[in-house]
């Protein structure tokens, strides 16, 4: 289990495998979960990457969720 900060917000997410890699973004109303079957049988060529956006998951959770913040969000998790 990992974290990011930004702008002071915890982002969850967990890393599987090793290779080029993978992002997935769940859904609203969901989390990282809805992939780890997938997740898990990419893993064994990609490292994939599964982040709970703000205010899902086990990721802090805020006043104020839009696309704006969730895009920036992954954004920092990318870099």
């Amino acid at each position: 289990m990992e974290f990011i900060t930004k702008a002071k917000v915890r982002i969850h997410y967990e890393v599987l495998g090793q290779g080029r890699p993978l992002v997935f973004f769940h859904g609203n109303g969901e989390d990282h979960h809805i992939f780890e079957e997938t997740a898990r049988l990419l893993a064994e060529e990609y490292t994939v990457y599964l982040p709970d956006s703000r205010c899902h998951g086990e990721s802090e959770k805020t006043e104020t969720v839009g696309y704006r913040e969730i895009a920036a969000d992954f954004l920092s998790l990318i870099q």
